[in-house]
């Protein structure tokens, strides 16, 4: 069974885009409600509606 928390990011160590993830994952530690394990409401409107549309492409 593959190690689904385990991922490698492939770029140069002076890519911008180390910094830009590195931050991003900086604000999901200190901020509550984002990142991984945070709860969503599956009834927000916005989700409904993209299940639709996804159930509609998967029919």
């Amino acid at each position: 069974m593959p190690d689904e928390s385990l991922f490698y990011i492939d770029v140069a160590p002076d890519d911008r885009r180390i910094a830009d993830v590195s931050w991003k994952f900086r604000d999901w530690a200190f901020t509550p409600g984002r990142g991984a394990g945070s709860m969503t409401d599956p009834l927000q409107p916005e989700r409904l509606q993209a299940a639709k549309r996804l159930a509609g492409r998967q029919a």
